[in-house]
């Protein structure tokens, strides 16, 4: 990871606590964050695709019941 990434990374989680933010939500955002960046990189969809809406929708309502 390059030290710009980690600097942007490091600043969004700070942000992110500073809006209280728990660790639930937290780690809930990221895992959504890196499925949409690994499917965009593997070239199945892209950021804003059905799909993408789809497995997002999905996981909120994971986090309901």
């Amino acid at each position: 990871m390059s030290d710009m990434t980690k600097e942007n990374f490091q600043k969004a989680v700070k942000e992110a606590l500073d809006a209280g933010i728990d660790a639930e939500q937290a780690a809930v955002a990221l895992e959504l964050t890196a499925a949409i960046v690994r499917r965009y990189a593997e070239g199945t969809s892209a950021p804003g695709s059905s799909s993408v809406r789809q497995y997002m929708v999905d996981k909120i309502e994971g986090l309901k019941r």
